[in-house]
């Protein structure tokens, strides 16, 4: 059910008017997601 709600975050990113992380570098939103990832593959 985490992965669902993730996936759900992400395409809500694809967005511009939500995306509230594309100004910061390409390099610290992948760290973010990655994080993101791992933080909700952690809960499982």
């Amino acid at each position: 059910m985490e992965n669902h709600h993730l996936a759900g975050a992400f395409n809500l990113l694809k967005h511009p008017d939500l995306n509230f992380i594309a100004t910061m570098p390409k390099a610290n939103r992948q760290r973010l997601r990655k994080l993101m990832v791992e933080l909700v593959l952690s809960t499982e």
